[in-house]
């Protein structure tokens, strides 16, 4: 009988919790589904507006989850309209139709060859890479950057910010001085960007023409003195495998020397960002006796980037087996390669 009553009030008290928080877990069971998918409804979406704020960004295993949380808390305690982005779907996306139109190519060079089955002659067929789970949580609902900024200044103003466990932190002196793992305000971090689902405006082709002139103007200046430039690169397509970026905007100064030139003392003793150098060093070590792979740089006025390899197309198969080849290749703890490297168009002359 004492047994039964336990029970009983156990049953009870357990009830009363579910009536307390049974409107909250109702609410997360009819929105969550447990698992990204293309109908969630935390994804956002062109509706949400061309304007967004990038509060914080997940990578890895438990990516979907803090991301799904930490939007959940912006619904509720922050009353602002919190969205995740799914980059990893989108990068899988490019990765599978790259590889599948590869490994088109692929299976009728072994027709041509005489091979009538790829699959049960055993020809190797490569894997698409493996491409981590990456979300970013957005604030939407902005119709241009100027609204979108002011409501940023707004957030950082907030005294209080969403849970520990969803934060990114940096080590810093805790209240007693002692170095520990400091929790850092997403607001205060944050940055406008646009919406990543809303396609881009199409420019006029007169204008556009112009700025890629001038672009390419600026980027011939930057590079003009660096001996690995990709603006030398004689093929249409190259893989990224490391992108520096620099605390300052490079200068372009025309008829004055290259970046490089200027970094070396060979005209006006300017100096060369850290970026450059680092970028610079990668392509080197790439390029030695031991390494042998054909690489590049790549000097821009925000960053510096280090290629490798030379194709002629997108789909050059050469290029997903250099992409793998590269995955392999570890220079840890000096230099950490972009995983997997991104294929980017070499930069040519406009044409006259």
């Amino acid at each position: 009988m004492v047994r039964r009553a336990a029970v009983a009030l156990v049953a009870v008290f357990a009830g009363m919790l579910f009536i307390g928080n049974g409107a909250d877990a109702q609410q997360r069971t009819l929105k969550s589904p447990g698992k990204w998918t293309p109908e969630h409804p935390y994804n956002i979406t062109p509706e949400a507006g061309p304007w967004a704020i990038c509060i914080i960004s997940y990578t890895g295993d438990t990516a979907f989850s803090l991301s799904e949380d930490m939007v959940s808390e912006l619904r509720r305690d922050f009353k602002l309209p919190g969205y995740f982005y799914n980059r990893s779907e989108a990068e899988r996306k490019e990765e599978f139709d790259r590889e599948e139109a590869l490994r088109k190519q692929r299976w009728e060079f072994y027709r041509q060859q005489g091979v009538q089955d790829p699959l049960k002659q055993m020809v190797h067929i490569k894997k698409p890479l493996h491409i981590e789970d990456q979300y970013a949580v957005m604030i939407g609902g902005y119709k241009d950057m100027e609204s979108a900024r002011r409501s940023l200044e707004e957030m950082r103003r907030f005294d209080r910010f969403p849970s520990a466990r969803l934060l990114h932190g940096v080590m810093g002196p805790d209240k007693d001085g002692k170095s520990s793992y400091v929790p850092v305000s997403p607001f205060l971090t944050a940055f406008v960007c646009p919406n990543p689902t809303v396609p881009k405006p199409k420019e006029p082709p007169q204008a556009k023409q112009e700025e890629f002139e001038t672009s390419y103007r600026t980027l011939q200046d930057l590079n003009s003195g660096e001996a690995y430039s990709l603006l030398r690169c004689a093929g249409k397509w190259t893989l990224i495998v490391r992108v520096y970026e620099s605390p300052t905007v490079l200068q372009a100064q025309h008829n004055q020397g290259g970046l490089f030139d200027r970094a070396m003392g060979n005209n006006g003793g300017d100096y060369m960002s850290a970026a450059a150098k680092q970028a610079h060093q990668l392509a080197d070590i790439l390029r030695s006796k031991q390494l042998k792979f054909e690489s590049y740089v790549l000097h821009a006025p925000k960053m510096s980037m280090v290629c490798v390899g030379s194709f002629n197309d997108e789909k050059d198969p050469r290029m997903a087996e250099m992409a793998n080849t590269l995955c392999k290749l570890r220079l840890e703890p000096y230099e950490k390669l972009m995983q997997p490297p991104k294929p980017f168009p070499v930069p040519k002359p406009p044409a006259r």
